[in-house]
């Protein structure tokens, strides 16, 4: 021979890599799965070629993929669900609960939640994209019964809320905003949109109107040094 046979690649050293990665981030049954057809493209390593190994791996290493042919997949786009997770945690942030609206912060939250579910050992799952199923329901249901505890009305959309002498029925975006402008007078600063006018807008505006005055709650929660959650600050100004 003339030159040097090319090593073809250690498949099996690979599938090792790719278990002891997974183990060490306590990725266990679907959520397992389900990293693995997303960036391998099967749910088992056996079925993947040497490339689609490389590509499991350097996702679980943190690594940028070495070819890659499109965009970052958005979070909405991905497990049904995960974008109800990501909004019910934007309301947490606009409403002054958590101090971190960052992808990170709620990957963190979701990890503290899916530490005690099946098959997870003890270690919750450590990358939004990896939820599915019983493990992305936990996340939602916990943000929920957050939600419940410290705004109940938000979580209980058969319960009337009235502004103006108007029901405003069951609009989750507008109920969000008059929870936010209840918030803000107990902490001194009057709001003047209309909250019956709210009800026409649509979702773009809402979402800027949600965004704005989160802001003017962080604004005037830094003028009188209270951090987040606001819910605890506000228990005895009603």
């Amino acid at each position: 021979m003339t030159a040097a046979r090319r090593r073809a690649p250690d498949r099996a050293g690979m599938i090792r890599a790719v278990h002891v990665a997974a183990r060490a981030r306590g990725l266990e049954g679907e959520a397992y799965r389900a990293m693995l057809r997303t960036h391998g493209g099967a749910e088992s390593c056996a079925d993947m070629t040497a490339q689609q190994l490389m590509a499991v791996l350097d996702h679980l290493n943190g690594h940028r993929p070495r070819q890659q042919t499109r965009r970052p997949r958005p979070v909405a786009d991905g497990a049904p669900g995960l974008a109800k997770a990501r909004a019910l945690w934007l309301d947490l942030w606009v409403l002054g609960e958590v101090s971190d609206a960052s992808e990170s912060a709620l990957e963190a939250y979701a990890a503290r939640m899916t530490k005690g579910a099946r098959g997870q050992s003890g270690q919750g799952v450590a990358r939004l994209e990896w939820l599915d199923g019983e493990h992305l329901d936990r996340l939602i249901r916990g943000l929920r019964g957050w939600l419940r505890r410290v705004a109940p009305d938000l979580e209980r959309p058969d319960r009337p809320i009235y502004a103006g002498g108007q029901n405003l029925g069951s609009h989750p975006k507008v109920r969000v905003a008059v929870e936010q402008a209840r918030r803000l007078g107990l902490l001194g600063v009057a709001v003047d949109a209309p909250a019956g006018a709210m009800l026409s807008e649509p979702d773009g505006a809402l979402d800027r109107l949600l965004a704005e005055r989160g802001r003017m709650l962080r604004d005037a929660m830094d003028a009188a040094g209270i951090e987040a959650p606001l819910s605890r600050a506000l228990k005895d100004r009603r």
